[in-house]
C-alpha cells in the first residue's frame, strides 16, 4: 500500500535551512541515517537512507538531495 505526497515548492524551502539535510525520493522524504565520508574512498560523500513505506514505487523513481539550498542534480532509482 502506497500513499502519493505532493513536493511544494515551499517544502523545499523548508529544507534549505541551516546544517539542514534532506533526500527527496519521488515525492516523499527519506529517513537519513548516516550522512559523510565513505571509507577507503577519497573525496566520496556517502548517504545512507531508509525508505518509507509511503514512497511510490517505480522503475525510475526522481531522487536529489537538498543541503542547505537548492536540490542537487536528480538521479533515479529503482523501487519495488
Amino acid at each position: 500500500m502506497s500513499r502519493t505526497v505532493t513536493l511544494l515548492a515551499s517544502d523545499v524551502r523548508a529544507c534549505s535551512g541551516p546544517q539542514t539535510m534532506r533526500v527527496i525520493v519521488g515525492t516523499g522524504f527519506g529517513d537519513i541515517q548516516f550522512s559523510g565520508l565513505a571509507p577507503n574512498l577519497v573525496g566520496v560523500w556517502q548517504i545512507k537512507m531508509r525508505l518509507p513505506l509511503t514512497i511510490t514505487s517505480g522503475a525510475a523513481v526522481p531522487v536529489r538531495v537538498v543541503i542547505n539550498g537548492p536540490p542537487s542534480n536528480t538521479v533515479t532509482l529503482a523501487i519495488r
